[in-house]
């Protein structure tokens, strides 16, 4: 009898000192694939990154080419723009997005690859900057390792993406925790209203500071329920028996398989 072939992809999950590697299979549509094996790597710096592939995959039963990157927020910077009146071609809107960069960070746009989730007739655009170095030094460890990048996202994105269906309607906000950062977001009817992430502290043991200071700035109408508050990560497995906030429901979510769990990143 012949075995059904089950599709088999790598995972990547990288963060500051640390690179993993994971082997999935995909039994059903829709549902997390399976963890088969994983294996890990030091990363000294992301020119590391050519040595601490291989290094990573040498511990796995299997090599396949599909690859999904999942990258730590901490290499990342995000966040919001509102489009300047009239901006009517991707050239205005990279224009803005680099002021934005710079005005923000103080940091030099060349250096850096700018990706927004621009849809038409938006007034607000969620942006998320990534290393130039980091991004090409990462696809020629990639091609050098013989793999075939099918997605790269950060942790907080990742979330983001795993919630997709629940945050068309209402008001969420999606907090993500690894190891090295922490990222919040508010979502209004599918759509990202605000963003913040931030290096971790051992201050971030209470969540709740982190939380109000954003939430005073967005507040729910009057009139309105609590928001939800989604719980992604380590952020997932703090405060366990002590409401992070008031008002609203709260969900506790293990980090899916399908980008890594609360060990990972």
């Amino acid at each position: 009898m012949i075995k059904p072939l089950i599709p088999r992809h790598l995972l990547l999950s990288i963060s500051p000192g640390r690179l993993e590697a994971r082997l999935l299979e995909t039994r059903l549509i829709g549902r997390p694939p399976r963890l088969v094996a994983c294996h890990s790597s030091p990363l000294s710096s992301e020119l590391d990154l050519g040595n601490a592939i291989p290094a990573a995959l040498s511990g796995l039963p299997q090599t396949p080419r599909r690859t999904r990157v999942v990258l730590s927020d901490t290499f990342c910077r995000y966040f919001m723009l509102t489009r300047p009146q009239g901006t009517a071609r991707r050239s205005e809107l990279e224009a803005a997005m680099q002021l934005r960069l710079r005005s923000l960070f103080g940091e030099d746009p060349e250096h850096w690859m700018l990706s927004a989730d621009a849809r038409l007739f938006n007034r607000e655009d969620l942006v998320c900057a990534l290393p130039r170095a980091f991004h090409q030094n990462l696809l020629a460890a990639l091609d050098a390792a013989n793999l075939s990048l099918l997605s790269l996202r950060p942790y907080w994105v990742s979330c983001c993406a795993d919630r997709a269906r629940q945050r068309r309607r209402g008001r969420h906000w999606l907090l993500a925790a690894d190891a090295d950062a922490l990222t919040l977001g508010l979502f209004e009817d599918g759509r990202c209203r605000a963003v913040c992430s931030r290096r971790r502290t051992d201050e971030d043991s209470d969540l709740q500071a982190f939380l109000s200071r954003e939430q005073v700035l967005f507040p729910a109408p009057p009139e309105e329920p609590g928001d939800t508050l989604w719980l992604y990560g380590a952020a997932a497995v703090q405060s366990l028996k002590t409401p992070v906030t008031e008002g609203g429901p709260q969900q506790r979510i293990r980090t899916p398989g399908a980008f890594g769990s609360e060990a990972a990143v």
